[in-house]
C-alpha cells in the first residue's frame, strides 16, 4: 500500500508549487494515528501523507491530509462485516457516505483553503468516534516506555 499512496506525491507537490494552483488535499487514514495489527505498511504510508501535508504547509503551500475512517457502503471496508466489527471494537463507527461527502464538501468550502497555506491543521481526522467506547478501550491499553 506504500507505493500507490506515495509514488505520485512528489509530482503533485511540484505541480502545486510550479503552478500556484489550488490546495493539496491528501486522503489519508486514521490508521496513521491509531495503527492496527497487520497494517504497519498501510499505517506508515498514511503517516507519510500526513507528514507531506505538514511539510507542504511549512513550505508555504496550502495542504491538508484527511485521516478518513472506514466508510460504510463503499470503499475497502464496506463489504466486510468483520471490518465493521473491528471498527466498532476500536470505538469508532463507519462513516456513512452522505456524512462523509458532507464533511468533504465543508472542507473544500473553507474559503481560506484556497488562499492561505495555513488554512487549518495539516492533518484533519474524519472519524466518527464513539468516545465512551474508544476512551474505555484506551484505558485498557498498556503503554510500554521505549
Amino acid at each position: 500500500m506504500w507505493s500507490p499512496k506515495l509514488a505520485p506525491l512528489p509530482k503533485l507537490q511540484q505541480a502545486l508549487q510550479d503552478s500556484a494552483g489550488g490546495p493539496l488535499l491528501l486522503f489519508s487514514s486514521v490508521a496513521a494515528l491509531l495503527g492496527s495489527a497487520g497494517q504497519a505498511n498501510y499505517s506508515a504510508a498514511n503517516a507519510a501523507l500526513d507528514a507531506a501535508a505538514a511539510s507542504s504547509q511549512h513550505a508555504g503551500l496550502p495542504a491538508c491530509s484527511v485521516q478518513w475512517g472506514a466508510w460504510a457502503g463503499a470503499g475497502m471496508a464496506a463489504s466486510s462485516d468483520l471490518v465493521a466489527r473491528k471498527v466498532a471494537a476500536l470505538g469508532m463507527a463507519m462513516i456513512q457516505p452522505a456524512v462523509g461527502m458532507a464533511a468533504l464538501e465543508r472542507l473544500l468550502a473553507v474559503p481560506a483553503m484556497a488562499v492561505s497555506p495555513r488554512f487549518l491543521q495539516p492533518v484533519a481526522p474524519a472519524v466518527p468516534f464513539v468516545w465512551g467506547r474508544f476512551l474505555s478501550r484506551m484505558r485498557q491499553v498498556r503503554m510500554v516506555p521505549c
